[in-house]
């Protein structure tokens, strides 16, 4: 018979255990957690934006919509960040970044709206047009929507869908 002692004794834990526990358990929070962890991320990059640092935002940003891609923000405020840099590669990533977005969700407002001031800004102005008009027809009582839609139809020559959004834009 073991005495008391005996079965008191604990035995280590090899290494190779406690190194695949910790990775299962770091695993396991990140599938539980990643909401949190893409919202704590997005709150690092918008401190790091409000202090200048686009380029560093844009890596939390990117961060985030890796853990959380369902979520508008991230995609959002990516986009956002990469007009205000004017660069053609960031534009270009936040163009594919809110593209993907808008593909499994069609009627986010704000990530459509990025994508269109990245489209500008790269002078895509066709892809930017349809973007506008789309977001100034859902919502009319948006006059600004409606007076960015009247601009871009006017410098693109379409006389006609400038008249429809110039009844909306700017109230008097």
């Amino acid at each position: 018979m073991r005495s008391w002692s005996d079965l008191m004794e604990v035995a280590p834990i090899p290494l190779w255990r406690r190194c695949v526990m910790a990775i299962v358990a770091i695993a396991l929070a990140g599938v539980v957690l990643h909401g949190w962890i893409a919202m704590g991320l997005v709150s690092r990059g918008d401190d790091l934006l409000r202090g200048g640092q686009q380029d560093r935002a844009l890596t939390f940003y990117a961060r985030a919509v890796w853990f959380d891609s369902g979520w508008e923000v991230p995609a959002d405020r990516f986009a956002f960040a990469a007009s205000l840099t004017g660069q053609r590669v960031l534009l270009e990533q936040g163009v594919a970044l809110t593209s993907a977005h808008l593909a499994r969700h069609p009627d986010s407002y704000n990530v459509r709206w990025d994508r269109a001031l990245c489209l500008l800004h790269l002078h895509r102005r066709q892809e930017a047009f349809a973007d506008v008009e789309r977001l100034a027809r859902m919502r009319r009582s948006d006059w600004r929507m409606n007076d960015m839609a009247f601009r871009i139809a006017l410098s693109l020559g379409h006389v006609n869908e400038a008249r429809e959004f110039a009844r909306f834009a700017r109230p008097t």
